[in-house]
């Protein structure tokens, strides 16, 4: 592939919205199939598709192969990290309302109040279509407050790109681990980037559902879809779950486990079951749930306090972690990398399958992400004969069925 529209053709399409900053050709994200899409990509220049394809999430394998910098190890399974904790906002409201803790609303929130960016890109539900989101420029605490909570809609935050080459003042991101990794690649070619965005901050993507299984989840939680006023997928709580409140204020709730295990998961975006950066590998920060994990390795879902898992990849994000815990903003404390694979056990199963899964397509001729093939045998050292076989043998017949 070396078209912006083979991707899009082929399915690799994540919806980050990056062809839509493209001058030479009117393109514009579009609802197709349940999923954000650009339409007008075929006029792209010949120039343009080049810089645009380098950093293109679907084709784009992440930032996963750079040099390691001064103090960083690297863990074959979670990538490169300067620290690994767990911990939460140590304000109650934050950390009720966040998905697992609060952590990157009140990294965002420390980097607006103590003037390090005039900005924080975010995505917020959409008043007009309740399972949908929007991209905004928060530039207040309460304006980040408000995009508080996982969606798991799709988005696009690589829309912004154009008002931030034009805005004055500098920029942090909090976006999936695709949308961060295209951010910095696009920040490593642009020397104005660089300065105009000095923080980004993610957390772990299982993959973006479609609106059909948003429209499902909302009709199984028993609110009509035309009937809905408002939704969030979670929150108020930890895991929190899934509110559905109708025009006439009537809410009605599914727990998380009902409402991703059962509904949301198996409406995933194609792109997503290929992915090989689930973790955000390219962010100065990421959080995830630090769940806890029954004796067979499965999360328990029982609603408590919020805890987030917290991995400072940079040393600008570390120095940014050791601040806001410094200032008694986030409460945390050192962890052994090794919980995160019982932390994390959804995480550890698609990185050990992923090698399987991507020989699968090439045997057949489909087009794949770029990976380096070397790089995913890692993932899969101590994976079984008869583990590797299932994720080959599925991704291929699914593949032909495709």
């Amino acid at each position: 592939m070396n078209k912006v529209s083979e991707v899009v053709k082929s399915g690799l399409c994540t919806g980050c919205g990056l062809c839509a900053t493209a001058k030479s050709a009117h393109v514009v994200m579009e609802r197709s199939g349940g999923f954000l899409r650009p339409s007008g990509v075929e006029k792209i220049s010949v120039i343009e598709q080049k810089g645009i394809f380098h950093a293109c999430p679907g084709v784009s394998s992440g930032y996963m192969d750079v040099e390691l910098e001064s103090g960083q190890l690297e863990d074959r399974l979670w990538g490169k990290h300067l620290s690994v904790m767990a911990g939460h906002s140590t304000d109650s409201r934050v950390r009720k309302r966040g998905s697992s803790g609060g952590v990157i609303t009140e990294i965002a929130t420390y980097l607006l109040v103590n003037g390090l960016v005039n900005g924080v890109v975010v995505t917020i539900y959409d008043e007009a279509n309740p399972i949908a989101t929007l991209t905004k420029i928060a530039r207040t605490p309460d304006e980040v407050l408000e995009a508080v909570g996982s969606k798991y809609s799709p988005s696009s935050p690589l829309t912004v790109l154009d008002t931030i080459h034009n805005a004055q003042g500098r920029f942090a991101v909090v976006g999936k681990p695709c949308d961060v990794a295209a951010f910095r690649m696009l920040i490593n070619e642009d020397a104005r980037l660089l300065d105009k965005i000095p923080y980004l901050l993610s957390f772990f993507c299982a993959g973006v559902p479609s609106d059909i299984g948003n429209t499902r989840l909302v009709e199984k939680i028993g609110v009509p879809i035309e009937e809905l006023a408002k939704f969030q997928h979670r929150g108020d709580g930890w895991p929190g779950s899934a509110i559905a409140t109708s025009k006439e204020n009537i809410e009605k709730k599914l727990s998380y486990n009902e409402s991703w295990g059962q509904v949301l998961s198996k409406h995933l975006q194609y792109r997503c079951k290929l992915c090989g950066d689930g973790v955000g590998e390219a962010a100065d920060i990421v959080a995830a749930d630090a769940w806890e994990c029954d004796e067979l390795g499965y999360p328990q879902f029982s609603e408590k306090d919020g805890e987030s898992l917290i991995i400072a990849r940079t040393s600008k994000g570390m120095e940014l972690l050791t601040s806001v815990i410094e200032r008694e903003v986030v409460r945390a404390s050192d962890i052994d990398i090794r919980l995160i694979d019982k932390m994390q056990p959804g995480q550890l199963i698609r990185r050990r399958g992923l090698h399987a899964r991507i020989l699968a397509l090439k045997i057949l001729g489909r087009n794949t992400p770029r990976y380096s093939m070397f790089r995913l045998l890692k993932y899969c050292k101590k994976v079984s004969l008869s583990e590797y076989l299932k994720n080959f043998t599925g991704s291929f017949w699914r593949a032909i069925k495709r």
